[in-house]
């Protein structure tokens, strides 16, 4: 009994840590830093602490799923997001950031849009002084 017992308070502890250490790296986050988590590290930070609490960890450990669950369950305003390339771990982010990224993407668009009338009328000059008569 008493076994079993610190088994689960093992992997309590592990629960904590993971949360805690989730929460603070998406609260510390702005849009000019890395921006995102993938499910990748979290995993293998959470497999490190089972072993460092003392908890059994199975030969091919698979805990995504549960770690996705527990965070969405313990951590407010939270997204997660699939990449297009399915080789790619999926990616935390926090909502505040996600809202500053689609912000800053639609000031971007406007910004692009600038960019394209300037290359065009780049490319127009060119063209008009290759064609003009040397001096």
């Amino acid at each position: 009994m008493l076994e079993t017992s610190n088994v689960n308070f093992g992997r309590v502890l592990s629960d904590l840590e993971i949360i805690e250490i989730v929460e603070s790296e998406l609260s510390n986050t702005t849009c000019t830093d890395n921006i995102s988590l993938d499910m990748n590290q979290i995993h293998v930070t959470y497999i490190d602490l089972l072993k460092a609490n003392q908890s059994p960890v199975a030969d091919k450990p698979r805990y995504k799923e549960y770690l996705k669950q527990l965070i969405l369950e313990n951590i407010p305003d939270v997204h997660f997001s699939r990449l297009p390339d399915r080789t790619k771990p999926e990616q935390i982010f926090s909502t505040k950031i996600k809202d500053q990224i689609l912000s800053n993407a639609q000031t971007e668009s406007s910004l692009k849009d600038d960019l394209n009338v300037l290359l065009r009328a780049a490319k127009i000059l060119r063209k008009d002084i290759a064609s003009t008569m040397l001096w």
